[in-house]
């Protein structure tokens, strides 16, 4: 508001002291009215006494003992399934395997899970390459009735680690007439990058996953590398096939 000469003021919500406004819309003449405004000091008493503030978050040492920190559910634990679950999450989210030796991380897990123990990088890895072939045995089986698969390819280098990858995707219709997807491969490709080294890492992926006769089309950029692949590919299946029928 202004007052009665046009100057603008403010005032105190607490005690209603006026300030002039400050030019720049600083609050330190606020911030330091606070700190000695009787009704703010009572007010903030009685709220502490009730209950009403936020306070700190004190966090206990993941070295104490787990009953000092009492469980949030009770219920049938099993470690095994938390290992599992570790390791989807890892992948979801696309965490370091290192996250699970963090201080806080297990902190985190013992408050809900007393009986929790700790994993290494190492054994989150292993969970997390079951994980895929477990995922891996499910896409294979839900590929049997599937008859014609197309692929997409794309390669490409990380800046940071100066290393080619390809992934490999494959597209199919459903039983339903819905457009599916899922990658296949996600490979290193060491250089030179020329279409044979293309074609046999695309051809190892086919046999890997037991595709090499359902494939309809592939689809890839118009890299010169690319062009030299697709022929590498047609003359390894016209040699597989000839050697099939001797």
């Amino acid at each position: 508001m202004k007052d009665a000469d046009g100057v603008m003021k403010i005032s105190c919500i607490h005690c209603k002291r006026m300030y002039t406004k400050s030019k720049t819309a600083a609050t330190t003449q606020l911030h330091r009215h606070l700190q000695s405004c009787g009704n703010y000091l009572k007010a903030k008493a009685d709220k502490s006494k009730d209950g009403l503030l936020q306070t700190q978050l004190g966090f206990v040492s993941s070295s104490v003992d787990p009953s000092a920190c009492p469980s949030l559910f009770v219920g049938k634990f099993d470690m095994e399934k938390m290992k599992e679950s570790v390791a989807h999450w890892i992948m979801m989210h696309e965490h370091p395997f290192s996250i699970v030796e963090e201080e806080g991380f297990n902190l985190m897990q013992r408050r809900g899970m007393p009986k929790w123990r700790g994993l290494t990088r190492n054994t989150a890895k292993a969970y997390c390459i079951n994980v895929y072939e477990s995922e891996k045995k499910k896409l294979k089986s839900l590929l049997k009735n599937v008859n014609k698969i197309s692929l997409t390819t794309d390669c490409w280098k990380s800046k940071n680690q100066k290393i080619e990858y390809m992934v490999i995707t494959r597209h199919w219709i459903d039983e339903i007439w819905q457009l599916q997807k899922r990658v296949l491969n996600f490979v290193h490709i060491p250089p030179p990058r020329r279409g044979l080294e293309i074609a046999n890492a695309i051809w190892r992926c086919l046999e890997d996953w037991g595709i090499e006769s359902k494939i309809h089309t592939i689809s890839v950029d118009n890299a010169s590398a690319n062009d030299s692949a697709i022929n590498n590919l047609k003359r390894i299946g016209q040699k597989l096939r000839k050697c099939a029928r001797c």
